[in-house]
């Protein structure tokens, strides 16, 4: 008995494809867990290949192989086109495509019945499926082959594409608003292919420490402590087709900003100097006469303190300063190394710096002092422009803000446990039974509670605010 589910076509008798009009990739048995793709292969096209029999394309009964090809342009596919063959004298199965999952055609029966045969045959066969399926960006097309009796084998398989023009595409945003209600706005390319320039959220940030931090396309329903793929604001996003971009929050233990320390007396310090592009923390020891940063955060109160916003500082940007008088000895703590000075470069040995304290309680560190009628000058540590660490000759004791120090003793090494998600407050917009009213279950600081109309409930209906 026979089954088709679409237009068949043998290839022998029927040669009906317009090769002008469309595209064709192949896709070649090579093993029993391997195949090649050959002809229009587009970018991101790929194909696997596994047969259960581990027979190369050979399928017996109650064998399964499985040909995937994954990565198809927006368009449509025309034609699927496969190359089986069966043993002299018998052989059964069924054969059927699928696109997108779906299943669009198949044959079933004796291979002998098979649409175009007339017998058995040990030469392979082209089995051709007419139809036009409409494609995504990165649609798949597969095509199964399963043995019900002796055997039959696959050789190959011919897709043929049509690619649909570029248009114009439409970018879905979607965030949260001030209240955790899901919101949406629309951007659209200019022209096809010109992309789009991702905003930052209307809403920055929310509740519970929640901060907006980028856009990704899979809605993270979920709170994952590994960071997720994303697209920051500023960035140009280039949409295959119409497209849903969710908004990213991000929240981590909250941390106090550290304080500037100005004692001067010995201990464990962080230490901060201004650049024309923002504040930098010194990072590590002494490699090739100078030592490297990190950018930093760091805000200043009314009465001139300075702060660390992050609130914690990583083991290789912490040292230890021994206070002497009016000198000081540095040692980078992680590596055990001093930061010290020979010549006129930076070196990792253990001499000691003269020091002074200047602008906004800053340190000015030096040594080789010279005095001149204009003032005295000297070898000074200083923030290079390219963002590291070096000795420059100055002139010394000058009003400006140099070295800032900050007392890490007590503080965190991390921002602890950092957590991304779409939905920061679990389930959205739930009405509640009440017809004449809406209501919102809401997650929050690991507690369930209803909200409506400007009140909390918890769980049991009882007013909680």
């Amino acid at each position: 008995m026979r089954k088709f589910a679409c237009i068949l076509l043998l290839l022998a008798t029927a040669w009906w494809w317009n090769k002008a009009a469309a595209e064709e990739v192949v896709a070649r048995v090579e093993a029993y867990n391997k195949a090649s793709l050959a002809g229009d292969v587009v970018s991101n096209m790929a194909v696997s290949f596994e047969n259960e029999n581990h027979s190369k394309g050979q399928v017996t009964a109650g064998k399964v192989a499985v040909m995937r090809i994954v990565g198809f342009p927006r368009g449509t596919v025309t034609e699927v086109v496969a190359y089986v063959k069966s043993n002299a004298k018998s052989g059964a199965g069924v054969l059927k495509v699928l696109v997108d999952a779906q299943e669009v055609c198949s044959i079933s029966g004796t291979y002998d019945t098979w649409p175009g045969m007339t017998g058995y045959s040990t030469a392979f066969a082209p089995f051709a499926f007419a139809g036009s399926w409409l494609t995504h960006a990165g649609s798949e097309v597969v095509c199964r082959l399963e043995g019900t009796a002796n055997s039959l084998e696959l050789e190959q398989v011919v897709v043929r594409y049509m690619v649909r023009a570029p248009e114009a595409e439409v970018v879905r945003l979607s965030w949260l608003d001030e209240e955790g209600n899901r919101q949406e706005t629309e951007l659209k390319e200019t022209s096809a292919g010109s992309g789009v320039v991702l905003p930052a959220s209307e809403v920055k940030e929310l509740d519970d420490n929640w901060r907006f931090v980028g856009w990704t396309q899979e809605k993270l329903e979920e709170m994952y402590v590994t960071h997720p793929s994303m697209w920051l604001a500023g960035d140009s996003y280039y949409p295959e087709s119409a497209t849903t971009l969710y908004a990213l929050y991000e929240q981590s233990e909250e941390r106090e900003p550290v304080k500037q320390s100005r004692t001067f007396t010995t201990g464990e310090y962080a230490l901060v100097h201004a650049s024309a592009y923002g504040y930098r923390m010194m990072l590590g020891s002494v490699m090739s006469g100078i030592v490297g940063s990190s950018p930093v955060a760091v805000s200043t109160d009314e009465q001139g303190w300075k702060y660390l916003m992050e609130g914690y500082v990583a083991a290789n940007s912490r040292y230890r300063l021994e206070f002497e008088g009016d000198s000081v000895k540095i040692k980078h703590l992680q590596s055990g190394e001093y930061i010290g000075h020979e010549g006129t470069k930076l070196a990792n040995k253990a001499v000691k710096w003269a020091w002074t304290e200047q602008q906004n309680g800053s340190m000015e560190l030096s040594y080789n002092r010279e005095a001149h009628e204009s003032g005295d000058e000297g070898r000074v540590v200083w923030l290079h422009a390219d963002g590291y660490f070096e000795v420059m000759k100055l002139r010394l004791g000058q009003d400006v803000e140099y070295m800032l120090l900050f007392d890490v003793a007590g503080v965190a090494t991390s921002g602890g446990v950092v957590r991304w998600t779409s939905c920061p407050f679990g389930a959205e917009g739930i009405e509640a039974v009440e017809v004449e009213s809406r209501g919102r279950k809401v997650f929050r600081g690991g507690v369930m509670y209803i909200e409506q109309n400007g009140a909390k409930y918890d769980v049991l209906g009882r007013k909680i605010e």
